[in-house]
């Protein structure tokens, strides 16, 4: 028990599933081969952008740009939960948003 009240215990339950859910596609082989070959920052962004919209969707989000920004805020907002901040680093990282910085914009 996080000591959280219902509501707010539903949401962390809810963003550690989905991030659970992105880290398994994140770290697919398929994923990591194809994100791998990228040559700059938008190639990155489009492929994690395919993973977010399969994922969404099953946590009530659309399939978008209004629903990826959705859902950073609903991640954001129960970002301080340790176990919750590693899920988001493990994304961070499998997802190669934290290796991409070398890559041009485009």
């Amino acid at each position: 028990d996080d000591g959280l009240n219902e509501p707010l215990a539903r949401r962390v339950d809810e963003v550690r599933r989905m991030l659970d859910d992105m880290n398994e596609l994140f770290g697919e082989q398929g994923y990591q081969d194809e994100v791998r070959r990228c040559v700059d920052k938008r190639g990155v962004m489009k492929i994690v952008r395919s993973v977010h919209y399969q994922v969404l969707p099953k946590y009530g989000f659309e399939a978008s740009e209004r629903g990826t920004m959705a859902m950073t805020h609903f991640i954001s907002s129960v970002q301080l939960l340790p176990d919750v901040q590693e899920k988001v680093e493990r994304s961070m990282r499998l997802s190669f948003i934290s290796h991409m910085g070398h890559l041009p914009s485009a």
